[in-house]
């Protein structure tokens, strides 16, 4: 017969059980921070001519409790769909006035209606997936790595 009996035994599994409660609560910061990141991509992305889409542009975390978290970044301007996507050549018709106002070489212009061309798709959005998801990732380990440090005698 042997015995085997191991010391500090009762502080790794504690300091394991931190580790884990730890990694569960902080992924609410690691999906804010991933949000917050892809919001900031999407916006340099994202024209800026009456900066309105721009502004319209918001990461934040939708869900979370003790082990899980999720996040979205969206944006709300009306015509958000339409820079991503593109859109085909299509007729402008005024609705809540006479006419339709620009300005072309400096002179304004009136309008019933007008031949758009139609735009190539800006593909801003994905700019701030792309940066969400490499934040995620790099959260994710620097919150691991954090909180296993301790485990391995770095902490």
């Amino acid at each position: 017969m042997f015995h085997v009996e191991f010391e500090g035994l009762d502080d790794v599994v504690a300091t394991w059980g931190r580790a884990a409660t730890n990694i569960g609560t902080g992924t609410e910061d690691v999906v804010r921070s991933a949000a917050k990141a892809g919001e900031a991509s999407a916006r340099v992305h994202a024209p800026h001519r009456s900066y309105e889409l721009r502004d319209s542009i918001d990461g934040f975390v939708t869900e979370s409790d003790s082990n899980h978290a999720e996040g979205l970044v969206v944006a709300g301007a009306p015509h958000a769909a339409a820079v991503a996507d593109g859109s085909v050549p299509h007729e402008i018709v005024a609705k809540n006035a006479e006419a339709l106002r620009f300005n072309v070489g400096g002179r304004t212009i009136f309008r019933k209606s007008v031949h758009h061309p139609g735009t190539k798709a800006n593909p801003y959005m994905t700019y701030g997936e792309e940066a969400a998801e490499a934040r995620l990732v790099s959260a994710t380990d620097e919150l691991i790595e954090r909180e296993i440090a301790p485990l391995n005698g770095n902490g």
